[in-house]
């Protein structure tokens, strides 16, 4: 009855809302999921996805060509990035899968989500964490509707986070993110041609002199 934040919503080709957020129903926060195969008039019963989650960060919803849905959320113990998967448009879910091995190990609220698209078969997630040593926002890919990634392949420098992703199609990706530096944020973005295998030199969207 309270404490809903975080929440994510996207269509599938047969017009079907998928959506996610997170509420702490008798417990801990954790991460529910309810659709609508109506445009929104009526909704599906509340399902968990996973009963406990990271409180702070926000969700990403993607949904594939194929009817697949798949939720980008922060796990709790480790504070790492997640992937849950269905592939029968919501009826039921995988088990969580870590989308990159940080064993982030942060008794804290990061307040940093991440970006997920799906393209064709493959999976695309921007993800960031604070592992000492690790810091930033990394690109990852998945072949097999998420239940394992691609070795994690660093975008922008360590203090780059609160990342996002699109494409137009094909082999095509663009990356955004912020990056605070002497106590100012400014956006930045880079461009995949080969699926995020090869990534041009960052250049900043944001002006000079703003805090973004």
């Amino acid at each position: 009855p309270s404490d809903h934040s975080f929440v994510d919503c996207a269509a599938d080709a047969l017009g079907n809302f998928h959506l996610v957020w997170l509420d702490s129903r008798g417990g801990p926060k954790g991460l529910r999921y309810a659709n609508s195969r109506d445009g929104g008039k009526s909704w599906s019963k509340n399902s968990t996805l996973k009963p406990e989650t990271c409180e702070c960060c926000w969700n990403t919803v993607a949904v594939g060509a194929d009817g697949s849905v798949h939720a980008l959320f922060r796990d709790k113990n480790p504070r790492d990035m997640a992937v849950i998967s269905s592939t029968d448009h919501g009826a039921s879910w995988s088990d969580p899968a870590k989308v990159g091995q940080f064993n982030w190990d942060f008794a804290g609220c990061p307040h940093v989500g991440g970006g997920l698209i799906a393209r064709g078969s493959t999976l695309h997630a921007l993800v960031w964490t604070g592992a000492t040593g690790h810091s930033g926002a990394y690109h990852l890919s998945s072949s097999d509707q998420g239940r394992s990634w691609s070795a994690p392949q660093r975008i922008g420098d360590a203090d780059a986070r609160r990342g996002d992703l699109a494409s137009t199609g094909g082999q095509s990706l663009a990356a955004v993110w912020d990056r605070v530096s002497d106590g100012e944020s400014i956006v930045l973005a880079a461009t995949s041609n080969d699926g995020g295998k090869t990534w041009r030199e960052a250049r900043q969207l944001s002006a000079n002199g703003i805090n973004a």
